[in-house]
């Protein structure tokens, strides 16, 4: 299950204005940079806007992505998991698919096998 990055309303009179605005002013309490450059910024120009955090986002799914695409491209043996399933209780009908990928690096040097019996 995923955390919810954005809020229903994200004004600065809300009270729930989602993880990621809320995570940005828990840091500019404890970082005086992070404080003094978000309160200096005309307007909109604080990058925060829905907009800026699905750019965020997309950002870092690329990168865990290559990441990830790259060790299976080292890796010696590697397999790939799928399963779909669909929502039919909410009569949304929606389908949610997951993907499971394994691998394996094979290293050099194993640390010795020892087995203990009582």
């Amino acid at each position: 299950m995923g955390l919810a990055v954005r809020g229903h309303r994200e004004s600065a009179e809300s009270l729930h204005r989602g993880n990621f605005l809320q995570v940005i002013e828990l840091l500019r309490q404890s970082d005086e940079f992070l404080d003094t450059q978000l309160a200096s910024r005309p307007g909109s120009a604080h990058y925060l806007s829905q907009t800026s955090q699905n750019h965020l986002t997309n950002a870092i799914v690329c990168e865990v992505l290559d990441v990830i695409g790259n060790s299976v491209r080292e890796a010696d043996f590697f397999s790939v998991v799928t399963d779909e399933t669909t929502d039919l209780v909410h009569d949304a009908h929606l389908e949610q698919f997951a993907v499971v990928v394994r691998y394996c690096i094979v290293t050099k040097t194993l640390p010795p096998l020892s087995d203990s019996y009582p």
